[in-house]
């Protein structure tokens, strides 16, 4: 990894592409798919939650390894 020329070997807009996916959409799906099943309130924001943290603690995981 350290000889490669480039961090973003995609492309940025492929990254930016798919941080969007992983951070805005990803848990948009979620809350949908939670209210179609019939998980709401406190259940709901927990569960929310749970996904953002996971999301965040694996990128800062990926970001101390560069």
């Amino acid at each position: 990894m350290g000889l490669q020329e480039r961090i973003l070997v995609c492309g940025t807009y492929l990254a930016v592409v798919g941080m969007v996916l992983r951070f805005l959409l990803g848990p948009a799906l979620f809350a949908a798919a939670s209210a179609l099943v019939g998980l709401r309130g406190v259940s709901l924001r927990v569960a929310i939650v749970q996904v953002l943290q996971r999301q965040y603690f694996t990128s800062l995981v990926v970001k101390s390894m560069m």
